[in-house]
């Protein structure tokens, strides 16, 4: 185990992919967020008026990635405003 201490996940994935090893480390958020495979498949996508990032669709047809979309209703995040000065310096 002590070998397993002495390198990164990504190291120890290449390396288990490039010697036709079975292994498979668990990934953490910001593990996914970096994964250079997804990233090169452009899978990250944005909502329209949202400030988030989301996974993509897993999918790809006839060449293109289905766009995402708001569910009606739902809340969403979205960038902050800067507000407005009325006149009389009142936002």
């Amino acid at each position: 185990m002590k070998f397993f201490a002495t390198i990164s996940k990504r190291e120890f994935l290449t390396e288990g992919h490039r010697r036709e090893m079975l292994g498979y480390p668990v990934s953490t958020v910001a593990d996914i967020a970096t994964d250079p495979q997804l990233e090169a498949r452009q899978f990250f996508a944005r909502v329209a008026g949202s400030a988030e990032t989301f996974c993509g669709a897993f999918a790809i047809l006839d060449g293109k990635r289905p766009a995402l979309r708001h569910a009606p209703g739902a809340p969403v995040a979205t960038a902050p405003r800067r507000q407005r000065q009325r006149s009389g310096g009142q936002p």
